[in-house]
């Protein structure tokens, strides 16, 4: 069986051509690929700075898909042929088809088309596990950097659902009108990398923090916790290394970790994604949250979908449909 991709070439390109199908496995689901969304994973991808896990191809991009199911192995119990399903893959949905485990299969609400539905899984399963591992609840204070990214608006809306405050930095001003409408209780612009000043404007402290920056923020986020407060780092972009005030976390009893979802096991994700079904995708059903997509693109068209990307200016998702 065969299929169009965009393959991945040793240089970094990407170019629309014709590979072999993916191999239908045991409780395995394939899936029509209608549209994907488009993630900075796999920008590093692509410049070699983040591969694939092993068993997964790694000349084809893309974490994450919404699509029609056209075959299911005879061990599947819970997808018909005709379904429309959308999920998170470790690799390989920049395709005309991927082939994933059935508990990671999501049904896609009604109301939703294949472009909206392509923003939910990557942004929200991530936005949603982080909260849940930072224990954030109703009455605390949630800081998200790069709040305008697909996670950040993600997490915006969550926490509004929740009964979160949200405050939210960006280092693009004309996002802050935008971000209101999404979640974002206090929006900071950032300038000159300095957060810690605006904020102390705004609140004493916050209780957990989501980070995809990294290191250029790590003092700033131990200064903006409060005492037992949780900060949770989940990207890099800001730089890998960095001092760290080991006293001030003894001081204020603070807790630090990081996580990762692409290499997690299947089994993993499977509890993550099936939580996620019971407790959160009825939120989309009674539009309590939205799937925010900036802008399209056809599946030809994706190197100028990693430019529009790299150029930081989207609010929310970028998707692309074949």
């Amino acid at each position: 069986m065969r299929m169009k991709a965009l393959l991945l070439d040793s240089n970094g390109k990407l170019s629309l051509a014709e590979t072999h199908s993916p191999p239908l496995f045991p409780q395995g689901v394939r899936v029509e690929v209608k549209a994907v969304g488009i993630n900075r994973a796999d920008i590093l991808q692509a410049a070699g700075h983040y591969p694939a896990p092993h068993g997964t191809r790694g000349d084809i991009l893309g974490l994450e898909y919404s699509g029609m199911v056209v075959e299911v192995d005879s061990a599947v119990q819970h997808w018909s042929i005709g379904d429309r399903v959308m999920g998170i893959v470790p690799g390989a949905s920049y395709a005309e088809q991927v082939v994933v485990h059935e508990g990671e299969c999501m049904r896609i609400p009604d109301h939703l088309d294949w472009v909206e539905a392509a923003a939910i899984p990557e942004a929200f399963l991530t936005a949603y596990d982080a909260m849940q591992q930072l224990e954030v609840c109703s009455g605390q204070t949630l800081l998200v950097h790069a709040v305008g990214s697909g996670v950040g608006v993600a997490a915006a809306q969550l926490s509004r659902a929740m009964g979160i405050r949200c405050v939210g930095t960006t280092r693009t001003a004309r996002k802050l009108e935008l971000l209101s409408k999404y979640g974002v209780d206090i929006g900071l612009w950032v300038q000159a990398g300095d957060f810690l000043s605006g904020l102390r404007e705004q609140v004493d402290h916050v209780d957990a923090i989501i980070d995809c920056v990294g290191s250029a923020y790590l003092q700033q986020n131990l200064s903006a916790l409060r005492p037992q407060g949780r900060l949770l780092v989940l990207g890099l972009l800001g730089g890998r290394v960095g001092d760290i005030d080991l006293g001030k976390i003894l001081r204020k009893r603070l807790r630090i970790q990081g996580t990762v979802l692409r290499s997690r096991s299947t089994e993993e994700k499977i509890v993550l994604v099936q939580d996620f079904i019971e407790h959160i995708l009825p939120m989309f059903i009674d539009n309590a949250v939205l799937p925010v997509v900036d802008e399209v693109f056809e599946m030809g068209n994706m190197e100028l979908a990693h430019s529009s990307l790299v150029r930081n200016r989207n609010v929310g998702k970028l998707i692309a449909h074949w």
